[in-house]
C-alpha cells in the first residue's frame, strides 16, 4: 500500500495517494515512525510532518477495530480449515464405506435348520460348511475346492454392488462363488456330481436386468474423489464461495444415489434375485443394506452439509480460481 501511494504521487494524484497511505499507516501503524514516511506524507498532504502523520493515522478506536477484526479473521481461519477437514474425512468414509464395507449383506439372512429348528444366518450356514471341508483328504482337486471356497463372501461393498447392479457381473461374482461355478463346470460328473443342478449354476452366472438409474452408484466413490481434490484446493487457497459451492455439487453426487438405494435400489436387487434357485429359501423380506452404505451416507451428508455451514456463517476472503 505505501508503495501504491508512492506510485500515484509519480503519477500526480496525490488525493488517492493520500487514501492509500491512510490504508498502508492503518495495515501497519508502525511505519508512520518512518521519517522517510513522514516526510512523504508532508509532501502529499502540504501540511508539517507531524501534522501530517497526526491526520492520517488511525486513531485509537480505529486500531482497536482492526485488532479485533484481524482476531476474528484468524478465529475464522481456524474455522475453515476445521470445516475443511471435516469434508476430507467425509470422502475417506464414502469411500471406505465403498470399497472396503458391505453394502449388499446375504450374509445377514436368517436360515432355519429343519432337523432341530436352530435359526443360523447364511453365512454361518456357510462357515460350518468350510470347517467340514476340511476333514477332506488333500488331492489336487479338493485344493481347489477348498480355493474355491475360500473366496465366497456373502457380505458385497458397494463397487461389487454396482457391478451386479448394473449387470457387468453375475450372481457368482458378487458372493465372490465365480470360482465354484467355474470349477463344478471343469469337474462334471467328479466329486460334487449331483450337488449343484445345472438350474442352480444357471443362477449364479445370472445378471441382473440393469435400468440406467442404477449406472447412478459409481457416481458415489466418484463424488468423494472430487471432493478430496476439492479439499486440497480448499486448505492450498482458502475458502471461496466458487469452490464450497462445487463441494455441494460433489455431496449431492453422492448423497442422491445413496437416496435411490435406500428406497429402490436394493429392494430391487433383492426381489430380482431367484432365492429359491440359489440357495432354497423364500425371497427375503429383510433389508440387506450393509454398514458400508450408512457409512458413506454419513460422509456424503458431511460433504454436502460443511460447505452451507461455512458459507453462513460468515463467508471466508474471496480467492480468484
Amino acid at each position: 500500500l505505501l508503495q501504491q501511494a508512492l506510485d500515484l504521487n509519480m503519477r500526480g494524484d496525490n488525493q488517492r495517494a493520500i487514501k492509500a497511505l491512510e490504508r498502508a499507516l492503518a495495515t501497519d501503524p508502525r511505519i508512520g515512525f518512518d521519517s522517510y514516511t513522514v516526510s512523504f506524507a508532508a509532501t502529499i498532504t502540504g501540511m508539517p510532518g507531524q501534522e501530517a502523520m497526526q491526520s492520517l493515522m488511525p486513531d485509537d478506536s480505529k486500531l482497536e477495530k482492526m485488532r479485533r477484526s484481524g482476531s476474528s479473521r484468524k478465529r475464522r481461519s481456524g474455522l475453515y480449515i476445521l470445516l475443511t477437514y471435516a469434508v476430507i474425512i467425509g470422502a475417506i468414509m464414502v469411500l471406505a464405506g465403498y470399497l472396503a464395507l458391505p453394502w449388499f449383506t446375504i450374509g445377514t439372512i436368517e436360515v432355519t435348520e429343519p432337523t432341530t429348528g436352530q435359526i443360523f444366518t447364511v453365512s454361518e450356514v456357510w462357515d460350518l460348511l468350510e470347517e467340514s471341508l476340511d476333514t477332506i483328504p488333500d488331492s489336487p482337486e479338493t485344493n481347489d475346492l477348498l480355493d474355491a471356497y475360500s473366496g465366497i463372501n456373502f457380505d458385497a461393498n458397494g463397487l461389487d454392488t454396482s457391478f451386479y447392479a448394473t449387470g457387468i457381473t453375475d450372481l457368482g461374482a458378487l458372493v465372490g462363488m465365480d470360482k465354484l461355478a467355474d470349477y463344478i463346470n471343469r469337474l462334471g460328473a467328479g466329486l460334487l456330481a449331483g450337488l449343484i443342478s445345472n438350474e442352480e449354476l444357471a443362477v449364479l452366472e445370472s445378471t441382473n436386468d440393469a435400468q440406467p438409474v442404477q449406472y447412478a452408484l459409481f457416481a458415489v466413490p466418484a463424488g468423494a474423489f472430487l471432493a478430496l481434490l476439492l479439499s486440497m484446493l480448499l486448505l492450498l487457497r482458502g475458502g471461496s464461495t466458487f469452490l464450497w459451492s462445487v463441494t455441494i455439487v460433489m455431496g449431492l453426487l453422492v448423497v442422491i444415489p445413496c437416496a435411490y438405494y435406500f428406497t429402490v435400489g436394493e429392494e430391487a436387487l433383492r426381489t430380482g434375485i431367484n432365492w429359491m434357485l440359489f440357495m432354497e429359501i423364500a425371497t427375503p423380506e429383510q433389508s440387506l443394506i450393509g454398514l458400508g452404505f450408512w457409512i458413506s451416507l454419513a460422509g456424503g451428508m458431511l460433504i454436502l452439509l460443511v460447505p452451507f455451514i461455512a458459507m453462513l456463517t460468515e463467508p471466508a476472503p474471496q480467492t480468484d480460481f
